[in-house]
């Protein structure tokens, strides 16, 4: 049998020992070739697996670091926010304690409309600044028991009627404000003057003289409902005031 290995051999690659000849007269079998081919090939696939292996073991770290990062953040700030419902829980439940103490006695103490007046200088008003009055400058008071005015929270309604024109015209103005509306008509002045005070613009031309001032206020603190009525003279205009419009015939 013909001996293929020989002493003199032109090298050693790692991994098998695999032998390539510088004389030509040795002769090494292509099977051997082929295994060598393929050991060579397995040894560097496992130097680049250890390589890429290490690499992806340090961005697999990186990322589970930065991920517990996103979670002890998110920890943080659902621990701050308990701690701030909790304190809101704690306050309303305070609160309540403290209104069922009181209990029934809390309205009573609050300052209460009893009555609603028209004040005594609710008159004629020319908006326009032209001949005779377009508009009724009305004066509300709302009073407490002990008559005080009171700066009340509420909505209220003015109508102005001419009673004495023919059937069906007598409403010749009409406004109504809310509650936020009123609150900026609020006055509180010199010598205890405190009181609201609204221009109503005619939407009809009174053919009369004597005008019907009617006011409806409800109170928003106790729901309730007042009224008051006073009748005025007011000098017959030339033309309606530019804010007003005209009441349907």
């Amino acid at each position: 049998m013909r001996n293929h290995w020989s002493k003199n051999t032109g090298g050693i690659m790692a991994g098998p020992q695999c032998f390539r000849t510088r004389n030509s007269a040795f002769h090494i079998p292509h099977s051997a070739l082929d295994a060598c081919k393929i050991a060579a090939t397995v040894w560097a696939l496992a130097l680049l697996s250890l390589t890429a292996g290490c690499d992806l073991g340090g961005a697999a770290y990186r990322q589970v670091a930065a991920e517990n990062l996103q979670l002890k953040d998110k920890a943080q700030k659902l621990e701050d926010q308990n701690k701030a419902l909790t304190q809101q829980r704690d306050d309303l439940q305070a609160r309540v304690d403290t209104l069922m103490n009181v209990g029934g006695q809390r309205l009573a103490a609050i300052p209460q409309v009893t009555k609603v007046e028209i004040g005594q200088w609710t008159a004629g008003y020319s908006a326009a600044r032209g001949k005779g009055h377009d508009s009724v400058k009305v004066y509300l008071i709302p009073v407490d028991a002990s008559g005080t005015a009171l700066k009340a929270p509420g909505s209220l309604t003015i109508r102005l009627f001419d009673l004495a024109a023919p059937q069906g015209q007598e409403l010749v103005g009409q406004c109504q404000l809310t509650p936020a509306e009123l609150d900026k008509q609020w006055f509180s002045g010199a010598f205890m003057a405190y009181h609201y005070s609204v221009v109503c613009p005619f939407t009809r031309i009174p053919q009369h003289k004597d005008v019907t001032v009617r006011i409806e206020f409800v109170d928003y603190v106790t729901g309730k409902t007042f009224s008051a009525v006073t009748t005025i003279a007011v000098e017959k205009p030339d033309k309606l005031a530019p804010t007003s419009k005209p009441a349907a015939s």
